[in-house]
């Protein structure tokens, strides 16, 4: 399942293999959490999380499942319970990297410009510290620093961050460049960054312009593929049925 998502983009055959396997080891942390990925993939984001507040019960000091669920909530626009999430992850393991670039963005997100900027400048991650001070400077009208700190990125990832880019460029609002940086993406890691893209808030900006279309269609993330593949099997979220105990 895993290679075909990440390697073959053949999401066809991720369903069925990562149907079989929740179906064999329906408790199995690490199959909940891959088959997430696939779930947000295919914009089964409530699938997605449901899979993942089973990993966070069922393994409730794993920082990773924390973060995991988060992500996901981010994902669908549940901020307050992503930002919750993370920082149960944060609390786990105060080193998490990426977890504060994370609460930085659901805090910005619900209008707390302050404490996002603390969070940003608080992960353990470079990229983190510089993305976040690119989305802070956005906000505020400064483009000039939201430059600066792309040219920090680019001269320590070059390529390798393309979606980064386009995230901010879109966060800004100039969908030009973040189209072309969308475009290098795809050059660069395939199909793989974008497992995250098709629904990433941050890109809401580009979803109305027929460029967005073009490229899912490209990538092979149209809506009339994604639709039509099952998954996941609903058997799998019936632990929410189950009594407790």
């Amino acid at each position: 399942g895993w290679l075909a998502l990440h390697e073959g983009n053949d999401l066809e055959a991720a369903a069925q293999h990562y149907r079989r396997a929740l179906a064999l080891a329906p408790y199995d942390d690490h199959i909940r959490s891959n088959a997430a990925v696939l779930a947000v993939a295919l914009g089964r984001l409530d699938e997605a999380i449901a899979l993942l507040e089973a990993s966070a019960v069922f393994d409730p000091v794993s920082a990773i499942s924390h973060a995991n669920l988060a992500n996901a909530y981010l994902l669908a626009g549940r901020y307050a319970e992503a930002e919750r999430s993370i920082r149960s992850a944060l609390a786990l393991s105060p080193q998490y990297a990426g977890a504060h670039y994370r609460l930085g963005r659901m805090l910005l997100a619900q209008g707390d410009v302050e404490g996002a900027r603390a969070a940003f400048e608080a992960d353990t991650l470079e990229a983190g510290r510089l993305l976040g001070r690119a989305m802070i400077a956005n906000v505020e009208g400064d483009l000039a620093a939201s430059d600066a700190a792309l040219a920090e990125l680019r001269a320590a990832y070059g390529d390798r961050a393309a979606g980064n880019y386009a995230q901010i460029y879109a966060h800004r609002g100039d969908m030009d460049a973040a189209f072309e940086w969308l475009a290098v993406e795809y050059e660069t890691n395939a199909v793989s960054g974008f497992l995250e893209h098709r629904w990433d808030p941050l890109f809401e900006p580009l979803r109305e312009d027929p460029r967005w279309a073009a490229l899912m269609q490209r990538i092979g993330f149209d809506d009339a593929r994604l639709a039509a593949i099952d998954f996941p099997a609903t058997e799998v979220l019936a632990w929410r049925e189950t009594p407790a105990g």
